[in-house]
């Protein structure tokens, strides 16, 4: 299945609901091409990190996008707890959150 296949519904039915909420959500795959031989190690962790944020209720620009080998979630405004850090991290999945800086996940393919 390719990486769009993927990260394009879940983009589009988070799209209208973060939006009601004042988030800016942006997608910008650029190798939306890619195969991914495991869909769901996409998918569950996209979902579950915008729905996380839909719940929130803080405004965000949120920018999904991609490089050669990994999935980023870039959160301009949301900041994670040390205690919800884990609820994030997975195989082959990295976080971070800083003040200022907000929140980054790398999911690799």
């Amino acid at each position: 299945m390719k990486l769009s296949e993927i990260v394009d519904p879940v983009y589009l039915k988070f799209l209208p609901r973060l939006s009601k909420r004042g988030h800016l959500l942006d997608l910008d795959l650029r190798y939306p091409n890619i195969k991914i031989s495991h869909p769901e190690k996409i998918s569950v962790p996209l979902t579950f990190y915008l729905s996380f944020i839909e719940k929130e209720g803080r405004s965000a620009h949120v920018t999904i996008s991609s490089t050669e080998n990994s999935l980023i979630i870039n959160d301009s405004e949301t900041l994670l707890t040390p205690d919800q850090l884990p609820i994030f991290k997975g195989d082959g999945i990295k976080v971070s959150s800083r003040l200022g800086f907000g929140t980054k996940l790398i999911i690799s393919f």
